[in-house]
């Protein structure tokens, strides 16, 4: 494994895809190596897990979790050179200003996140981060429409078993019960609701 100084690397896709898992992997062989320091980054709205770690059961690394983008430029020490961050989509504005700002310290960025909201569009600030990053790699899980077994590329909302309307919110915090899955074209499914 190797450092790429000035380099963002983002590893995107819909729920289920093995981004995370394969932002491990890129840098579990960092861990034999004494000459490099690692952090993992993750913003304080993913309150699933206290760890970043893969559903697909691999190593978990505690992270440095941040509230705004901006904590990233006075919570890395100097000796840190390879910054993982993952749920890349749930930052804010200022997460393109401090990947920047990182990439030209010389720092190597690895990103994991979704780049499609569930409504299928561009999620948040992803376009930009992909628009600047050096190497992308795009993932597909599999439709989990009973029988389907289709790729798939997108992220379906459900919202008590129903498909999420799109003037849902972006990100939904609420009590109903919501859950996500992957879909194919075919079966991702955003009703627009009709005025009442």
């Amino acid at each position: 494994m190797h450092v790429k100084p000035g380099v963002l690397e983002l590893y995107v896709g819909p729920m289920k895809s093995g981004k995370t898992l394969a932002a491990i992997h890129r840098v579990e062989g960092l861990n034999y190596r004494d000459d490099v320091d690692m952090v993992f980054v993750k913003p304080f709205l993913d309150n699933r897990s206290p760890t970043v770690e893969s559903r697909f059961g691999s190593r978990s690394y505690d992270p440095l979790v941040v509230s705004f983008p901006e904590e990233m430029l006075t919570l890395l020490t100097p000796e840190q050179r390879v910054v993982v961050i993952d749920e890349l989509q749930f930052f804010q504005e200022g997460i393109v200003g401090v990947v920047k700002s990182l990439l030209v310290d010389g720092l190597n960025i690895i990103g994991a996140g979704l780049d499609t909201n569930f409504r299928g569009e561009p999620f948040g600030y992803m376009p930009h981060l992909i628009g600047i990053a050096s190497e992308v790699q795009k993932y597909t899980a599999v439709c989990e429409v009973e029988g389907c077994n289709k790729e798939a590329p997108l992220t379906q909302r459900l919202i008590d078993g129903e498909p999420a309307p799109y003037d849902s919110p972006e990100i939904l915090v609420g009590d109903k019960e919501e859950g996500y899955e992957p879909r194919c074209l075919q079966h991702h499914e955003v009703p627009i609701l009709a005025p009442s």
